[in-house]
C-alpha cells in the first residue's frame, strides 16, 4: 500500500465495527508505545497526508486490507479516517461530512492544520481562517441538500457507508472535515 493513497475520498474511509474499540484498548499497552516511538523514529510524516510528525500529534493504527494488515504512523486526523466506526447515529458533536470535489482528502489535511496553526497564534490576525473554516463547515449543508438527508452526520454516513445500494460516485466527492475548530475558535 503505497503512502501517498492511504486517504483521498471517503471511500477510503474505515467503518469497520470495533476498530475503535480495539484501537483505544491496543494504545495502553506497552506494545504500542514502544511501536510508536519506533515509527516515529522511522518516518519523519504522517503516512496519510504527509504532514511533518514534528508538528503534530500521531497514532499508530492498524490498517487491514483483504491480502495483509499493517501498522502506519497517521496523524490523528488521518487516525479519525481509518477508526470512523466511532461515528454512532447519536453522535452530537462538531465532525461532519463536506462536499468538495476539488481537493483530496489529504490536501484538506494541509488546508485545516495550516488554519488551527494560523488560529493558535495570538500574534496573527486570523479573520481569513476563520472565514475558510465557516465557508468550508457550510459545504455540509450543501451534501445534505444534494443528498436529500442528513449525510453530512458522520453516524448517518457510515450507516450509508455499509448500504449495498450506496453510490461510490457520490462518495468520491465527499470529505471529513474537523468541525472542533468551529466550535472552539469562535466562541
Amino acid at each position: 500500500m503505497k503512502s501517498s493513497t492511504i486517504i483521498k475520498t471517503a471511500q477510503d474511509f474505515v467503518a469497520i465495527a470495533g476498530n475503535y474499540q480495539t484501537q483505544k484498548a491496543f494504545q495502553q499497552t506497552k506494545n504500542y508505545q514502544t511501536m510508536l516511538l519506533d515509527q516515529k523514529s522511522k518516518h519523519q510524516y504522517c503516512q496519510g497526508c504527509h504532514l511533518a510528525v514534528d508538528d503534530i500529534t500521531c497514532q499508530l493504527v492498524e490498517v487491514k486490507t483483504l491480502k495483509n494488515s499493517q501498522y502506519l504512523l497517521l496523524c490523528d486526523y488521518c487516525a479519525k479516517l481509518k477508526l470512523f466506526d466511532q461515528y454512532r447515529l447519536s453522535y452530537d458533536g462538531n465532525d461532519q461530512l463536506i462536499y468538495l470535489p476539488n481537493m483530496s482528502q489529504s490536501e484538506l489535511h494541509h488546508l485545516y492544520y495550516a488554519c488551527k496553526k494560523n488560529l493558535d497564534d495570538p500574534e496573527v490576525d486570523s479573520f481569513q481562517a476563520k472565514e475558510l473554516i465557516t465557508e468550508l463547515s457550510s459545504l455540509a449543508k450543501y451534501l445534505d441538500d444534494v443528498a436529500g438527508v442528513n449525510i453530512s452526520h458522520p453516524g448517518v454516513f457510515v450507516h450509508y457507508y455499509h448500504q449495498v445500494e450506496k453510490s461510490n460516485k457520490f462518495l468520491k466527492d465527499i470529505r471529513w472535515f474537523d468541525g472542533s475548530l468551529l466550535q472552539n475558535k469562535f466562541e
